[in-house]
């Protein structure tokens, strides 16, 4: 999708501009520091001070005198709970941060929301206690839990005096994600400012900067990549090369196909469905409304249902069940290569349209927001889940008959891993050759879910570089 947008304009990479102010993604600024390579001792403490050099001299080499530093919230009931559980697959310890040396698994700490929350409080507890010197005239905007403060130097004072400290209301906000908070810092920014200049790695990020920009009284650009590849990205170029019709349906289309929360239809990438946007505007009017409302109105499914088929080759079919019996006809029989079925697409559509409906408010502070669970989530044992389908695969009678022909050599009669039933999360029957062995997938034990991936790469913890001076 990044590379989609940024090939819309004559003209999309460009320089940064002179005076613009920064809206710096804060965890993704963090992640990118090579702890091994700190200037100093490699302890929490010499990290905060280098982190407030890093953000302040990015600031100063661009001409300005304001930056701003934005972090997520990490809730215990959050729909981005699975994709972070993804990145903390091998398990996490919580550690009380204070000054001391950092883990050496570094990564690894920052797998556990509740080490980054610890961490992002003990920078604000040693950045309120900075010398004015350090700041060198730059106001330090720093997003963190609910709450904003700004750290400055009072003109005038001498410069081994600590630096003030006041909380901004104007940018207290409730909401979790710093892809969307970026917006409201930027909204604020173009109050002072023509110029503002987004810093992250996220395609989401871009994605909302461009639906967004006719909103924010300033020209928006979108720092990011990496080495050989770190650009400036011109937001205001693309969102008029590209029509109000298409930026006003980009984020239903992105969080619709995969985005960072909603998973991602497989084997159809971005640049397919896009396209198809942008060769049939009457598509748009689907994409639209997505996130417009909370709750689904049967038309739009009846559009996206539409689309589906479409993205799948089936042009002339409305409906995904009937574009699945087709493939099936032409003995295009993995399940990966067929569209979902109506049930788990209404299921997709409603994450899909919560999460749109969170990036179209990024310029809320308190944006009213349900729970997500009836709206493609669910609650099981006290967690937050995707609810992947509210009806069983496939009728009790399909079921009773599905069988395997696994055979275990008797060197791994228990190794149920052989078992394709298991593989594809079915529990085995009386017809299953493993079942008259020691398999023990037997029926009543499996659990039927969905192993559902986005393929979207671009929203990863990439890195991209800020220079030192």
């Amino acid at each position: 999708m990044l590379h989609s947008l940024e090939s819309q304009p004559e003209k999309a990479i460009v320089e940064i501009p002179r005076g613009g102010i920064y809206v710096v993604d804060a965890m993704a600024t963090i992640q990118k520091v090579d702890v091994k390579k700190l200037p100093g001792e490699r302890t929490f403490l010499n990290l905060a001070h280098v982190l407030l050099r890093r953000i302040v001299n990015l600031a100063r080499g661009n001409g300005s005198n304001e930056i701003h530093f934005v972090a997520d919230t990490y809730r215990d009931q959050s729909i981005k709970n699975a994709e972070r559980a993804k990145r903390a697959v091998g398990g996490s310890q919580v550690i009380r941060v204070y000054g001391q040396a950092i883990p050496l698994q570094w990564k690894k700490f920052l797998s556990c929301g509740k080490n980054k929350e610890a961490l992002l409080q003990y920078l604000y507890d040693t950045w309120k206690t900075v010398k004015m010197c350090d700041v060198h005239g730059v106001k330090v905007y720093y997003a963190h839990g609910s709450k904003c403060d700004i750290f400055y130097a009072i003109p005038g004072n001498t410069a081994d005096q600590i630096v003030e400290v006041h909380e901004v209301l104007e940018l207290n906000s409730t909401q979790e994600e710093a892809d969307t908070r970026l917006y409201l810092h930027a909204a604020y920014a173009a109050k002072t400012c023509s110029d503002v200049i987004i810093v992250s790695p996220d395609t989401d990020v871009l994605v909302i900067g461009v639906s967004l920009q006719p909103l924010i009284a300033a020209h928006l650009y979108f720092h990011t990549g990496k080495g050989a590849d770190l650009r400036t990205i011109d937001i205001k170029a693309i969102q008029e090369s590209i029509g109000d019709d298409v930026r006003q349906s980009l984020i239903g289309l992105h969080c619709f196909t995969g985005c960072d929360i909603v998973s991602a239809f497989y084997g159809r990438g971005k640049t397919k469905a896009f396209n198809l946007l942008l060769n049939d505007k009457n598509l748009c009017s689907a994409f639209k409304d997505l996130g417009e409302r909370f709750d689904l109105l049967p038309e739009m499914i009846v559009l996206l249902e539409k689309f589906v088929c479409k993205l799948y080759g089936q042009h002339d079919v409305e409906q995904v069940n009937v574009a699945r019996y087709n493939m099936f006809r032409l003995a295009r029989k993995s399940e990966n290569a067929m569209p979902p079925n109506q049930d788990a697409l209404t299921q997709h559509i409603k994450r899909a349209n919560y999460q749109a409906g969170i990036f179209k408010r990024s310029l809320q502070a308190t944006p009213d927001v349900p729970s997500p669970q009836h709206h493609g989530w669910k609650i099981e044992d006290g967690n937050l889940v995707v609810d992947w389908m509210t009806l069983p695969p496939a009728p009790d009678s399909v079921m009773e008959l599905a069988h395997c022909t696994s055979s275990f050599k008797k060197s791994s009669r228990s190794d149920a891993s052989k078992c394709t039933c298991l593989v594809n999360n079915v529990p085995c029957t009386d017809l299953c050759n493993c079942a008259r062995k020691t398999c023990s997938n037997i029926a009543g034990q499996a659990s039927f879910e969905d192993d559902e991936e986005d393929d979207d790469d671009d929203h990863e913890a990439a890195e991209f570089d800020i220079e030192e001076d």
